[in-house]
C-alpha cells in the first residue's frame, strides 16, 4: 500500500464549503439588518424624548417655540424661520448627526393660546 500525499481540497469539498457559507450568510444578514433597524428606532425614540424636553425648556424660557427651527441649516436656530430641522443648539440628536433620520420643527404661531 502506498500513501498518497494530501495536497489540498477537492473541488467537491470547496463547493460544499462555499454552499454552506452562502446559506449561513443568507440567514444571518437579514437578521442583522432587522437588529440594526430596531436599534436605530430605539435610538430615535430616545432622541425624540430628548428633543421634546429641549423644546419644552426653550418654550419655558422664551414663552414660544419660534426660533427652534434651523431653516438655513447652519446648526443655529435663532430666527431662521418657522419650519425646518431643529437647530443643533436646541437638540443635537445622535440619529440626526449620523444621518439616519431627520427631526423637523414646524412652528406656526408663538403659543397655543390665541386672543
Amino acid at each position: 500500500m502506498t500513501r498518497r500525499k494530501n495536497q489540498g481540497f477537492t473541488l467537491i469539498e470547496l463547493i460544499v464549503s462555499v454552499t454552506i457559507l452562502a446559506i449561513v450568510s443568507a440567514i444571518a444578514l437579514p437578521l442583522y439588518t432587522q437588529y440594526s433597524q430596531r436599534t436605530y428606532r430605539v435610538e430615535l425614540q430616545s432622541d425624540l424624548m430628548n428633543c421634546a424636553e429641549a423644546l419644552e425648556r426653550h418654550n419655558a424660557i422664551n414663552c414660544t417655540y419660534i426660533g427652534t427651527a434651523d431653516a438655513d441649516a447652519d446648526g443655529i436656530s435663532n430666527v431662521d424661520g418657522d419650519n425646518g430641522p431643529i437647530g443643533t443648539d436646541i437638540c443635537a440628536a445622535r440619529s440626526v448627526v449620523q444621518e439616519r433620520y431627520a427631526i423637523w420643527a414646524d412652528v406656526t404661531h408663538s403659543s397655543g393660546l390665541t386672543t
